[in-house]
């Protein structure tokens, strides 16, 4: 939000943009708390975290660079506000789930915003 606030001109597409990464962070917590947990045991529900975590990173990671394209921002830039948004999006989802933040303790979050970062830039 911040970097729409200082960069951005808040179009109906960036206010469209900014609700979607709300509602699939909310969705993901609901099923992360609620329905995983009452449908499986406990070793299983951790492997499905640990999943849902990486692809709410992938998520953050190419929404960021797709975003940063359609202000016409050169492909360093994109790959830098792609990050910035998965490692940002990662820490907020971790933190309003009581957790330390996915980044310093599973080292493999860092290599998936990169890598989806990449994949998202050369898709567009």
């Amino acid at each position: 939000l911040f970097i729409k606030y200082s960069f951005g001109d808040w179009s109906n597409k960036d206010i469209l943009y900014e609700i979607s990464i709300i509602l699939v962070s909310l969705c993901s917590l609901y099923i992360k708390t609620t329905l995983v947990k009452t449908f499986y045991k406990k070793d299983v529900f951790i492997e499905i975290e640990t999943l849902l975590n990486y692809l709410g990173t992938a998520f953050f990671a190419f929404e960021g660079v797709k975003t940063s394209l359609t202000y016409n921002n050169n492909k360093f830039m994109a790959l830098f506000f792609g990050l910035c948004t998965s490692f940002g999006g990662g820490i907020i989802r971790d933190l309003s789930n009581g957790k330390v933040p996915s980044f310093v303790d599973d080292k493999l979050n860092i290599l998936v915003s990169f890598m989806f970062s990449y994949i998202s830039l050369l898709i567009n």
